[in-house]
C-alpha cells in the first residue's frame, strides 16, 4: 500500500512538471511577443533560418535565431525563395546573415540549397 502511494504521487509530480514546463514554454514566447498558433498546434513553425552547427555560434546568436520569427517558413521551399530578403535585412542592420535552414533535426546549408 506505501509503495502503491508512493508510486502514484511520483506520477504525480511527473505530470505536475510536465505540465509547467509546458506552461511556462508558451508563457516565455507570448512574452517574446511570439504568436502562438491555434490550440493544439504548433508554436514554432517547422523551417527555419538560422546557423549552420559546424560554425561557431554563440549564445545570443542561437537565441537570436531562435526567436526570429520573420525567418519561419510553413515549407522548405519557402525557406529557401525567403532566404534572401531575411539575409538582406539582417546585413543592413549589421547582423551576421543565417547561413542554414532547420527543421528538426535536419539541416539544409544555404549555400547547397540555393544553388
Amino acid at each position: 500500500m506505501g509503495i502503491t502511494l508512493f508510486l502514484l504521487g511520483m506520477l504525480g509530480c511527473l505530470l505536475i512538471v510536465v505540465a509547467a514546463r509546458s506552461g511556462l514554454h508558451e508563457l516565455c514566447h507570448r512574452f517574446d511577443g511570439d504568436k502562438t498558433g491555434p490550440p493544439g498546434g504548433w508554436s514554432i513553425t517547422p523551417y527555419w533560418l538560422t546557423f549552420q552547427s559546424t560554425r561557431d555560434v554563440t549564445f545570443e546568436e542561437g537565441k537570436e535565431a531562435f526567436h526570429d520569427r520573420s525567418a519561419r517558413f510553413a515549407t522548405l521551399e519557402h525557406a529557401m525563395h525567403d532566404s534572401a530578403p531575411v539575409n538582406a535585412k539582417r546585413k543592413a542592420r549589421g547582423q551576421p546573415e543565417y547561413t542554414a535552414i532547420h527543421s528538426g533535426s535536419r539541416e539544409w546549408p544555404l549555400g547547397e540549397v540555393l544553388k
